[in-house]
């Protein structure tokens, strides 16, 4: 079976290609830490590379523990996950797992809105009010 190919990473560092689209401080905030030696996310995205080609078209499944089943894009290998689940299937579950632990992730924010709208109805939230 062959791997999915994944395009040349370009000579520059994941965080030179990251600072390109920083706010000022967080430059400066990058450009500190990288002085003194810090590691950040970027270094270590860096050190992963490259990265699996499945993984990157969604074509990796670890939802069970007779995986990981990849799917081959190319028609040469597997078609199916060992639960029978399509390329098509293992992209929605990556998908919709993906987006539910993001949301989930955040839902403090929603109920600390709610909260905060509570009381606002009854009064009780100093500096805001419903116009």
């Amino acid at each position: 079976m062959s791997t999915p190919t994944r395009p040349v990473v370009s000579p520059t560092t994941a965080l030179d290609r990251a600072m390109t689209g920083m706010d000022p401080a967080s430059r400066q905030m990058a450009e500190r830490a990288k002085g003194i030696g810090l590691e950040l996310v970027w270094d270590r995205y860096q050190a992963q590379q490259p990265s699996c080609g499945f993984g990157n078209l969604g074509l990796c499944c670890t939802v069970c523990n007779l995986g990981p089943c990849r799917i081959d894009p190319f028609g040469q290998g597997p078609s199916l996950g060992a639960c029978g689940a399509t390329a098509e299937i293992i992209t929605a579950r990556n998908l919709l797992r993906n987006a539910a632990a993001g949301s989930a992730c955040h839902s403090d924010h929603g109920r600390h809105m709610a909260h905060t709208l509570k009381l606002v109805a009854e009064g009780k939230a100093r500096g805001y009010q419903i116009t």
